[in-house]
């Protein structure tokens, strides 16, 4: 019985020690366990969530003739998170943890780490997604208003999005409070990062209401503000979409799938998550990009570098001017 085990253990030895793995793929190792131990727990809390959902139903059977004068109550859950990464929740409910480690409830806190960003949905429809700088503070006051507390605060409500709609409005009404300054979203993309007493605001598509006091205004796409504090003004700006003040939104920006997609979408979507207008020096050039079908995974570039890998390898160049990316052949 142990003759097996013996040459085994010989086998292993002859083998030597092998070398230590470095500190990335101890990460990715990290990262990938934890993605299977979320994936795990969704599961079991779907089978959960669809057990209660039939029980509350034949509640509701049983007290259909006993109705309550009650008011609807706020939504336990307002977000959840979409991306592994360090952070911290601060409960307003004891034994919201045991619930979902991933939802954002009323009253909840959310922290960054000092070195990394997180990304989250606003339920229920998950239209509006948040990005979140490193070294950030927010708290969800209800289902539609958020509070900035510290650090910077991206929000993408997917409306300008290839075949969105932009003259829908949004589906997820979402106020931003930075102190006393108010920010409305209405099918944008836009930032907001306080710094002492000021708040600046930077609109990279469609448009957002600022208010401070009584002065209210509305920002238009390329549009900034800098809403003070002290003496209650707000003094509009403009600033570009290569801004280096996005660069750590668009490193937290969602990967976009190209295997078996024709190059054309992939583009079409990678300008908008880049701020950019898509244009072709020629039609020729945009028929062409939309009969190209791309191979190969998903890179994990930011937006606008990912634009300029693909068109490298497809033999095309493109060329940046006041927000418009233009396509063309070098």
């Amino acid at each position: 019985m142990n003759e097996p085990r013996d040459r085994i253990a010989d086998l292993i030895r002859g083998a030597g020690q092998r070398p230590e793995p470095s500190a990335g793929v101890y990460e990715r190792l990290r990262l990938g366990a934890h993605a299977q131990w979320q994936a795990g727990l969704r599961e079991r809390r779907r089978r959960r969530f669809l057990a209660i959902a039939a029980g509350v139903a034949l509640l509701g059977i049983g007290t259909a003739f006993f109705p309550l004068l009650v008011s609807t109550p706020e939504p336990v859950f307002v977000a959840r998170l979409t991306q592994a990464a360090d952070h911290q929740i601060v409960r307003a409910r004891d034994g919201a943890d045991a619930l979902d480690s991933e939802l954002i409830g009323v009253g909840d806190e959310l922290r960054t780490s000092e070195s990394q960003g997180i990304t989250l949905a606003q339920l229920p429809n998950g239209t509006t997604s948040l990005r979140l700088a490193a070294h950030t503070r927010v708290r969800w006051k209800s289902a539609g208003r958020v509070e900035r507390l510290a650090g910077a605060i991206y929000v993408d409500t997917s409306h300008g999005a290839p075949g969105a709609g932009m003259a829908q409005p949004a589906r997820d009404p979402l106020v931003i409070e930075v102190g006393e300054a108010r920010i409305e979203h209405i099918g944008t993309q836009f930032m907001a990062v306080r710094r002492g007493n000021e708040v600046e605001v930077h609109v990279r598509d469609g448009q957002v209401r600022v208010t401070l006091g009584t002065d209210s205004r509305r920002l238009a796409r390329g549009e900034s503000a800098i809403l003070r504090a002290t003496g209650g003004s707000i003094q509009a700006g403009r600033d570009g979409a290569a801004d280096p003040a996005w660069k750590w939104a668009d490193a937290l920006a969602p990967r976009v799938p190209i295997e078996g997609r024709d190059l054309l979408s992939v583009l079409r979507t990678l300008a908008y998550q880049s701020g950019l207008e898509l244009r072709f020096a020629t039609p020729a050039l945009e028929t062409a990009a939309a009969s190209t079908t791309l191979h190969g995974p998903v890179l994990n570039l930011p937006p606008r570098e990912t634009m300029r890998a693909l068109l490298t390898s497809s033999g095309l160049g493109m060329t940046e001017d006041a927000g418009t990316a233009t396509i063309s052949a070098p």
